[in-house]
């Protein structure tokens, strides 16, 4: 697949991540705490979750992106379990609820609409990082993951799974409210 385009499809997905996140904030909050009838986490427990992996992906990217020494590629080939780990989280291709490690569960936590602040905020440092990234050869940097730091992948591949994670529970979460309504 080719480099750029591929960063533009995870940037336009970002930024409607946001826009998604900005309408949230308009709703009364009572919208944002219902959980859905069949249980599972209410709308700001998606996106607490969300929060909680970019703490520490935004991280591991950014220090990624600033030891760079390579130059960008045309095309990037994705890793072999980079993209299994792209397959299984992207919502297209897996709507099978998956096992959250526990520091990554929200269910029953206490939360405020600040969560979508922290969001917003969020998402525009990987926008950010998703700019600077075109720069470097997404295909040659490496990033740990938050399995652990022994497993590595491509940093094109950590760039499609923070954003493919992202739009899983975006989605979970506009289902939330569309059930609650």
């Amino acid at each position: 697949m080719r480099s750029q385009p591929l960063l533009d499809a995870l940037v336009l997905l970002s930024e409607e991540h946001t826009r998604f996140a900005e309408v949230l904030q308009t709703l009364p909050g009572a919208s944002l705490t219902q959980r859905p009838p069949c249980g599972g986490w209410n709308v700001l427990e998606c996106m607490e979750h969300l929060n909680r992996y970019s703490i520490f992906y935004l991280r591991e990217i950014d220090a990624v992106i600033q030891k760079a020494a390579s130059r960008p590629a045309g095309n990037f080939k994705p890793g072999v379990l980079g993209n299994y780990f792209c397959k299984i989280i992207h919502p297209d291709s897996s709507q099978k609820a998956m096992k959250t490690s526990q520091p990554m569960n929200t269910q029953n936590a206490r939360l405020t609409p600040a969560v979508l602040t922290d969001f917003i905020s969020h998402q525009q440092q990987f926008l950010q990082l998703l700019e600077k990234a075109r720069g470097i050869n997404i295909g040659k940097e490496k990033t740990g993951t938050s399995l652990s730091r022994m497993i590595r992948l491509k940093l094109g591949d950590t760039l499609r799974f923070v954003a493919y994670h992202n739009e899983r529970h975006v989605r979970q979460a506009r289902n939330v409210i569309a059930i609650s309504g």
